[in-house]
């Protein structure tokens, strides 16, 4: 089924697509045509040896101390390798690149997520409608984060999106409407280029490397996403441990003694040095990780194929802006996008409704920072795990576990009685960082897997309808209580998971048999694709 929507879009055979395709087969003529050369030479060096000349027995002489053929060949072989894409070795290019561009992101977000997770605490009112205003802008600004992308290439655009980072952390030094809500717009602004960049940057250094490696191009993906997400979400651990490790002495009572009940505390003042200092060591954390981006990490091979085309307006703005809506449009970003959307959801259930209701009101703010370093380990720890086990474990388990995870704590969480409880926050930690890694991995490799010849676009759309789950799990903290918002994450839950569901029988070989028997009858085709239309809508 996915083969046979895929090649009926108009939007398949791109511009961009085309001229990938007409580079590739350039270099490859250019090799095969080397290689005839090498072997002529060969062949004359052969003849020259079964029949020698007298004239050029001088010349034989003086080559001698020369490089015996085969050898020659080899080395040939070896600098044809390094001129290749790839330049210096793929295998060491990709993973160099995917690494340094990990360690970057991981950096600057930790700082990110330290500031994120203490906004409803700290700042109460202000802290949310900040983070809500942030992801309210990343969702508008995503309809054109493919344009941005191509004016700025993928290293720019992260570029970009770190600075918007900067600027929002230094405007925590004096957090006032006036300085805090500018700065999360201008955050949210940047962080919609950030994200597609970063996407297609690691997607388009897998597929790069495929050609010169055994593992297949879906493989790949799945396995640079599950890296990627394990650096990334140490940016909990670096990031709440500097939170907890600062602000810990005054929190809490500075004991661990659990109070009787949970009920809403004011936060403890937290003295202007220790909270300058907090501020300063993310703003350190922030210039750090745009250093590595621009000492390491090297531009893809897509980032040369945009520059070819500054001067087309159509090409950055009015082409970038209709493939994201068609790519929303499409049937299987339609079965995808609400899993992306409870994705965003659930985060900011963890990092806004459990750390104001179950921790701060209930044992204190100084365990925060605590509690999301350990879900933070375990989601990275998961989330390497994953591209490793996709390859022996079907994808549709591996997401029925975090279903499972996800499906048991709203359940006991809207039937429990709050009371203050160690065990409880970091069993929750626990199981939720297990389930995000496989939600965060699961779902960013298989738009890149779904989408390999317009990644921007279906990046872009990704990522916006996460941010409509952030904006939503933040904005319902001010309107809802929290037995009503338990329930409306559970049921996007199940409504989501059933479209994933509907989503996996189609691309799977199940569907592709169930496809090629429908293809026999054209009036089934159509049957099915009215029916596929009239589903979605």
């Amino acid at each position: 089924m996915a083969q046979a929507f895929a090649y009926t879009s108009p939007a398949f055979f791109t511009k961009d697509t085309a001229r990938y395709r007409k580079h590739v087969l350039q270099k490859r003529k250019k090799l095969l045509r080397q290689k005839r050369r090498d072997e002529r030479e060969r062949a004359l060096q052969q003849q020259s040896l079964e029949v020698p000349s007298p004239e050029l027995e001088e010349e034989e002489v003086m080559e001698e101390p020369t490089v015996p053929p085969l050898e020659r060949e080899e080395g040939e072989e070896e600098v044809m390798q390094m001129k290749s894409i790839c330049s210096p070795g793929p295998i060491r290019w990709a993973y160099g690149n995917l690494y340094s561009t990990s360690i970057s992101f991981m950096l600057v977000f930790s700082a990110f997520v330290g500031i994120q997770n203490l906004q409803a605490s700290l700042n109460a009112t202000l802290g949310i409608v900040s983070l809500s205003l942030t992801y309210v802008f990343y969702f508008i600004i995503g309809f054109f984060t493919p344009a941005m992308v191509r004016l700025l290439t993928t290293k720019y655009a992260l570029l970009f999106g770190y600075a918007c980072h900067l600027i929002y952390i230094l405007t925590n030094y004096y957090p006032e409407y006036f300085t805090l809500v500018p700065s999360s717009i201008l955050l949210g602004i940047g962080s919609g280029p950030l994200w597609a960049g970063l996407s297609t940057h690691l997607a388009t250094t897998a597929i790069t490397l495929a050609p010169h490696v055994t593992d297949s191009i879906d493989l790949l993906i799945s396995r640079f996403t599950g890296i990627f997400f394990f650096i990334f979400q140490l940016t909990q651990i670096l990031g709440n441990s500097i939170s907890s490790l600062t602000l810990f002495p005054y929190g809490a009572n500075d004991t661990f003694d659990l109070p009787e009940a949970c009920s809403k505390l004011e936060a403890e003042s937290v003295p202007d040095n220790k909270f300058f200092l907090l501020i300063s060591l993310y703003v350190f954390l922030d210039i750090l990780g745009i250093g590595v981006l621009l000492l390491f990490v090297k531009k893809v091979p897509v980032d040369n194929m945009i520059m070819d085309n500054t001067s087309k307006v159509r090409h950055y703005c009015i082409k970038p802006f209709k493939d994201v809506i068609r790519i929303l449009g499409n049937w299987k970003m339609l079965l995808l996008g609400p899993l992306s959307l409870y994705n965003g959801m659930e985060l900011a259930f963890a990092y806004g409704s459990f750390t104001q209701i179950y921790i701060s009101e209930c044992v204190g703010v100084s365990i925060i920072g605590f509690a999301l370093l350990v879900l933070g380990f375990f989601s990275a720890t998961t989330s390497f795990l994953y591209g490793k086990m996709v390859a022996y474990i079907p994808r549709f388990l591996l997401t029925l576990t975090a279903f499972i995870i996800n499906l048991s704590f709203y359940l006991f969480l809207e039937f429990w009685t709050r009371v203050p409880s160690f065990v409880l926050i970091f069993l929750f930690a626990f199981g939720w960082g297990v389930a995000d890694g496989i939600w965060n991995t699961m779902s960013a490799s298989l738009v890149g897997i779904l989408f390999p010849n317009n990644q921007e676009a279906a990046y872009s759309a990704f990522r916006i309808w996460m941010s409509l789950g952030f904006a939503i799990g933040f904005a319902v903290a001010e309107f809802k209580t929290i037995e009503q918002r338990i329930w409306l994450f559970l049921a996007v839950l199940v409504f989501s998971f059933s479209l994933y569901m509907v989503l996996e029988f189609f691309i799977g070989k199940y569907g592709v048999k169930f496809c090629k028997k429908m293809s026999m009858d054209p009036m089934k085709v159509r049957f099915m694709r009215s029916c596929m239309e009239f589903i979605i809508s």
